[in-house]
């Protein structure tokens, strides 16, 4: 069976082509539009936009490997012959993986895709469904107010172990929702993140104390000198476990182990907050 995938691919601004409220240059300098120092409101315009001529357009037919890729500025048509649609979703998804990781590599640049749709046998489209995620965000005003106060109170606190620690756990929310999102499209992008999400949380705990694997007498003590409970050394160690037992470290998970993670890092997060928030009560 014949299946040819329709896409685009991002930022459109590389191929000189428009690319939201981006300013598209071809090189050299660009000014951007004055602001008014005190109101912050634009005064008037700097570049304006200078797209691609014509004759620059990007045209290209590569092969990649059984994949014949043909591309147009930021669009491309992916063709081969495959057995069934599923097929071709994988073999497809997996060669334009390595081909953009390639690019980004090659251009020092981010370079993603997305697929529209897929045409079968010259006369049959298929496009794959959007990608169903559901968001729950409980509240709780109260709490939150008397959480405000608190960060109020850890605001005042000037001390380098904690600015660390404080650092590092943001670090883990971020980029724990950067896999999120990730989950959507590669899968490669999400093990790393997921991966890279756990590392930071670990890097926010031993910020406060220590690493027992580099250090253990200074694990030891500062465990000691926070009166640690049970349950809270057990948290620790359930993150080192991940983090040594998975290699982490190295972004190799599998999906059953980035699964894992993904399902306690809830957990795991608490931990850490509430370890940051005892040192700081001990500061």
């Amino acid at each position: 069976m014949r299946v040819q995938a329709y896409g685009n691919i991002k930022p459109a601004a590389k191929f000189g082509v428009p690319d939201g409220d981006a300013i598209v240059f071809p090189g050299g300098d660009v000014v951007g539009y004055p602001v008014l120092s005190v109101p912050l409101v634009k005064s008037g315009w700097g570049s304006m936009p200078r797209y691609r001529e014509d004759d620059e357009a990007i045209k290209l037919c590569l092969t990649l490997g059984t994949i014949t890729f043909e591309l147009k500025d930021n669009f491309f048509i992916a063709r081969g012959e495959f057995s069934n649609i599923k097929e071709a979703q994988k073999s497809i998804s997996d060669s334009l993986q390595i081909f953009f990781s390639s690019l980004s590599v090659v251009d020092s640049a981010l370079y993603t895709y997305e697929i529209d749709t897929y045409l079968m046998n010259e006369n049959e489209y298929y496009t794959p469904p959007p990608p169903i995620s559901w968001r729950f965000i409980g509240y709780n005003t109260s709490k939150l107010g008397e959480k405000m106060n608190l960060a109020a109170d850890l605001w005042k606190i000037k001390d380098q172990r904690l600015e660390r620690g404080m650092f590092y756990f943001n670090l883990s929310l971020v980029v724990y929702g950067a896999a999120q999102d990730a989950a959507k499209g590669s899968w490669d992008w999400f093990t790393g993140l997921v991966s890279s999400a756990l590392l930071n949380l670990y890097k926010a705990a031993t910020s406060i104390i220590g690493d027992p694997s580099q250090r253990g007498d200074k694990h030891q003590k500062r465990t000691k000198d926070l009166s640690l409970t049970d349950d809270e050394i057990a948290g620790f160690k359930d993150i080192k476990r991940f983090r040594d037992s998975f290699d982490v470290a190295h972004y190799t998970l599998n999906k059953k182990e980035a699964d894992e993670i993904h399902g306690v890092f809830e957990k795991q997060k608490n931990y850490v907050s509430n370890l940051i928030l005892k040192y700081s009560k001990n500061v």
